[in-house]
């Protein structure tokens, strides 16, 4: 069996999990480092398309209404992708279903509105960028900020997160995409849900949501959407992921309360702090990525005690429901991950050894 203590100062930095598989434990070490000046130097051999340099302002309208459907929805989103690279897909059920692809929910009164605001403060880890790239670009990254600070979102827009008939609790269903970047734009002009940053591997594009708990009045509903943010031509910001909320009153047709948020803590293989991550191509031939933190990243609307305060007549946890979401991107979710010090009691009580593997990230997030 490894020496304990020899293990852990071999791993400074990293975050170690652990899942006992066949005859022996194996032990998962993540090294997605919080320590600035770390990076990756690439070599691209192959070019792909160019991003366009121009930002887009925000929306002119004070009311925003769900994006055009100019744009594939679930099917094909890995399609988008350069020769060589590597894709993955998702874990996506096969009782998971599109969610509702028409104007307005039948349980939303279409006249319903809701105000959103949220913060989006700078980049608070993660230097390693610092005099590799323009000072301009360079503070373009880590001063980014809200788009708008406040945007006011209609029925048709918030129908893009709910399923085409409501269920049983638990029940779950893929989210229009087309709609979700009318909310990511209150972020960032230039929202994508098909990841295209240089130098990372093309995967799990989508987003899906879960009926998370039911009472006599209310609805509330749990999404997880995978998505990044064209900063500039060559320029890429990745969160994590956003996870977030939908509660719908059932009696008025109203969304009583909307959260959609870069969570803090992202990840179940990793002890690591970040949640986001800079790709920077600077030409054909080098690419530079920082892994980053950003805290807070968030829009929210309505009344966030509603989550707590209502009497639910069947409910979900929500870290319960939050893997299950994340259980549609990653299969390797299924395993039974423990803490390493729980690792080492199971590995004596089993009687097995550990084998040590070292990996350059969280496995269960878009950080890495």
């Amino acid at each position: 069996m490894v020496e304990w203590d020899l293990l852990m100062k071999a791993t400074q930095h990293k975050s170690v999990l652990a899942l006992t598989m066949g005859v022996s434990l194996i032990l998962i070490v993540s090294a997605c480092t919080e320590k600035p000046g770390d990076s990756v130097q690439e070599t691209e051999t192959q070019a792909g398309p160019e991003a366009q340099e121009t930002l887009v302002g925000p929306a002119s309208s004070d009311r925003v209404k769900r994006e055009p459907k100019t744009d594939p929805g679930h099917q094909g989103l890995n399609a988008h992708y350069r020769k060589g690279d590597v894709v993955v897909t998702t874990n996506r059920g096969e009782d998971v279903l599109e969610g509702f692809q028409g104007s307005v929910h039948p349980v939303l009164d279409g006249g319903a509105q809701l105000e959103v605001t949220g913060e989006w403060n700078a980049i608070s880890a993660g230097d390693n960028l610092r005099g590799r790239i323009r000072p301009e670009l360079y503070q373009r990254i880590k001063g980014m900020t809200l788009a708008q600070e406040s945007a006011t979102y209609d029925a048709e827009a918030f129908s893009a997160f709910l399923p085409v008939e409501f269920e049983s609790l638990g029940h779950t269903w893929s989210i229009d995409l087309r709609g979700m970047q009318t909310f990511l734009k209150q972020f960032h002009p230039q929202p994508l849900v098909r990841l295209e940053s240089f130098g990372r591997v093309i995967a799990n594009n989508g987003g899906f949501a879960t009926l998370r708990a039911i009472s006599a009045n209310y609805y509330d509903i749990m999404f997880r959407l995978h998505a990044e943010f064209r900063l500039s031509k060559g320029v890429w910001y990745t969160p994590a992921y956003m996870l977030g909320h939908v509660v719908i009153d059932r009696n008025n047709g109203s969304v009583a309360y909307f959260q959609m948020e870069n969570p803090v803590d992202v990840s179940r293989t990793s002890h690591s702090s970040l949640n986001g991550h800079v790709t920077v191509r600077l030409d054909k031939e080098t690419t530079y990525h920082d892994f980053l933190r950003t805290d807070p990243m968030w829009i929210a609307g309505g009344d966030a005690s509603l989550i707590d305060s209502v009497a639910w007549e069947e409910s979900l946890p929500l870290d319960e429901t939050a893997h299950a979401l994340g259980n549609q991107f990653f299969r390797f979710l299924n395993i039974n991950w423990v803490p390493p010090l729980e690792a080492l009691a199971i590995a004596e009580a089993e009687k097995k050894p550990i084998f040590a593997i070292v990996l350059e990230g969280a496995l269960d997030d878009q950080t890495c």
